[in-house]
């Protein structure tokens, strides 16, 4: 019985430990920069969206970091898909702001393409566009047979 009262006495300890240490831990993000690579340039609609999440966002992320934007455009935001996927730290400090079409330069096999589109974490949109997708019937019925394919769908524009 006493035993049983010294290893429970001895795991609330270490549970207050462990809480008093966890609760003294500095954030993140404190003393931190937040950039984000905007792919469009200065003063254009897509530049307009992460200017105000600049100015709003570091209320609500503990530390409360600086967060600057940075415009980088060119390729229709390829220029900064492949700089944020492969010269960026990884570190969380580097946010990309891209059109969300850009996939399709990957799936196509654009020899530009730096980066592997899957290995992106989309975080948020400020806007919601609606897309229409089509595809063949005879070769796939959902969007898992298109990725279980062998080979990946190829999308291709309409014949004009």
């Amino acid at each position: 019985m006493k035993f049983k009262m010294i290893r429970f006495a001895l795991g609330i300890f270490l549970l207050l430990v462990a809480w008093s240490y966890a609760g003294a831990q500095t954030p993140f993000y404190q003393g931190k920069t937040i950039t984000i690579v905007v792919g469009t340039k200065t003063g254009d609609a897509y530049d307009l969206y992460p200017r105000m999440l600049a100015e709003f966002m570091p209320k609500y992320i503990p530390g409360n970091p600086n967060i600057l934007v940075r415009n980088m455009p060119g390729g229709g935001t390829m220029i900064t898909a492949n700089y944020v996927y492969g010269v960026a730290e990884a570190d969380g400090t580097t946010l990309g702001s891209i059109f969300p079409t850009l996939y399709f330069a990957q799936l196509t096999g654009r020899k530009e393409v730096k980066f592997d589109w899957a290995k992106f974490t989309w975080i948020g949109s400020p806007e919601h566009n609606g897309s229409v997708f089509y595809a063949r019937a005879d070769r796939y019925k959902t969007l898992d047979d298109m990725r279980k394919a062998a080979e990946p769908a190829r999308p291709a524009a309409p014949a004009r």
